[in-house]
């Protein structure tokens, strides 16, 4: 058995926020601006995460971060 088969098929908002140490809301707002893909299941429209778009997000995080340093020439960093 892979680790992969391990994994859930979906994550929950809850667990995107724990994964990321941020919010609930602040994963919604994610979404919502359409910076992390996810879909809505059931009656209740609750929001679920595919782990390889939790992937994929935070591998643009990391580009990100990794252009901000280059534009800065390596300088003290700052919070963006």
């Amino acid at each position: 058995m892979s680790p992969e088969d391990l994994r859930p098929r979906f994550l929950t908002t809850t667990d995107v926020a724990e994964i990321l140490g941020m919010s609930d809301q602040s994963v919604r707002n994610l979404i919502l601006r359409r910076e992390l893909k996810a879909l809505q299941v059931g009656e209740r429209r609750q929001w679920r995460i595919d782990p390889a778009e939790l992937d994929r997000y935070i591998e643009a995080q990391y580009e990100q971060a990794a252009a901000y340093i280059a534009e800065n020439n390596n300088t003290r960093l700052s919070q963006p």
